[in-house]
């Protein structure tokens, strides 16, 4: 078996070099409309839509873990959220369950005001649409 790079041997000193051309750096903004990605403190990605005052997502843990995927729909009126939540087939768990969210002022952070299971999260927007 050929190795040119000898990968499979611990000892050598094996190295690759992967060129990086171009970096962007995406930065949420505070806008009126919640429409982005957003994260939540247990790494989970939520790509949110706001319709008028519905709001969707579609939450989802790291590739292909499995670990969660969910939809939500809600109402956002007064610096809340109301909707509900559901676990789709792709994810481990299939539950759901009503859910309420805080809107801080600059509309870049999520907190849960009633849920039963996802009171510890907290939902942070990584960048706009």
């Amino acid at each position: 078996m050929f190795d040119r790079c000898q990968a499979s041997d611990a000892s050598y000193a094996n190295q690759e070099i992967h060129p990086v051309y171009a970096i962007d750096v995406i930065d949420a903004t505070s806008q009126e409309n919640l429409t982005g990605v957003w994260g939540d403190n247990f790494d989970m990605t939520y790509y949110l839509n706001q319709v008028g005052d519905t709001v969707w997502w579609f939450g989802m843990g790291p590739f292909r873990n499995g670990s969660m995927a969910q939809v939500f729909q809600g109402v956002a009126t007064d610096g809340t959220i109301a909707g509900s939540w559901q676990d789709v087939p792709l994810a481990t768990d299939v539950r759901g369950e009503p859910l309420e969210l805080a809107i801080d002022a600059g509309r870049m952070h999520l907190t849960p005001i009633s849920s039963a299971s996802l009171s510890n999260r907290r939902w942070r927007k990584l960048y706009d649409a």
